[in-house]
């Protein structure tokens, strides 16, 4: 078939950089014709596991208004509500390599099966991994290739911060907090960080890979990104 396509990221009510935020994650996800401009012929995603979008943004809210608490400041209780910048929602977004016109295509129903099964290890995975906190899985099939979202939330977390489900963005904050310890300081610190992310986040793929790609047929990256020559490439598409 072809590589495995896996990506992490968190987001925060607040717009990050990239004008990216969890009203935008969330409008994309039920194709919103405000987020979705990027799309020929949107269609509603199908709810694989867990509630709907709404609802996960009810959970959502819920989560982040239990957070808050009240200070008295002279004299009067004042409401204190968490940064509208601190990630509280995090997003797997995994791309499964055979098109949706070859899946609606097949007469076999062989490769229907064979991607209902990566949807299903998806799934699997990602629970063992977060449990409750895993609250929806969708599909989108209205672009060249099928892939999944799943959203998870930190609420089990008094902080519910979702850099710490995050294995990169968790590592490079230890990394920088402990580099800081020994008196590295300056360029340093992001230098010893960002290795820290880089590595964490291999380690994620190669697990990824092992629980879902690997069993699905996938190989763990491209011929280009391994920088292996077409002939290596195909050799491991045909061992997995």
């Amino acid at each position: 078939m072809g590589p495995q396509f896996a990506h992490m990221e968190t987001y925060s009510v607040k717009p990050n950089k990239a004008g990216n935020s969890i009203e935008q994650v969330l409008g994309e996800a039920v194709r919103d014709p405000i987020f979705s401009i990027h799309i020929n012929d949107p269609q509603p995603p199908r709810i694989v596991h867990g509630v709907d979008i709404a609802q996960l943004k009810i959970l959502h809210d819920e989560m982040v208004d239990n957070t808050a608490t009240s200070v008295k400041r002279k004299g009067k209780a004042v409401h204190r509500a968490i940064r509208k910048d601190r990630n509280t929602l995090m997003t797997v977004v995994s791309s499964y390599p055979v098109s949706v016109a070859d899946l609606n295509n097949d007469e076999t129903g062989e490769a229907r099966r064979l991607y209902d099964r990566w949807v299903e290890r998806n799934v699997s995975y990602l629970t063992e991994q977060h449990g409750s906190k895993l609250k929806t899985v969708i599909e989108h099939t209205d672009e060249v290739y099928p892939h999944i979202h799943a959203y998870i939330l930190p609420d089990d977390d008094p902080k519910v911060f979702a850099d710490d489900l995050h294995p990169g963005k968790l590592a490079k904050a230890d990394a920088a907090f402990f580099a800081k310890l020994d008196s590295i300081n300056g360029k340093a610190v992001t230098k010893v960080a960002n290795s820290a992310y880089r590595s964490a986040m291999r380690d994620w793929q190669d697990e990824f890979y092992t629980e879902v790609g690997a069993p699905s047929g996938l190989t763990r990256d491209g011929p280009k990104r391994a920088r292996k020559t077409r002939a290596e490439w195909h050799a491991e598409k045909t061992a997995a």
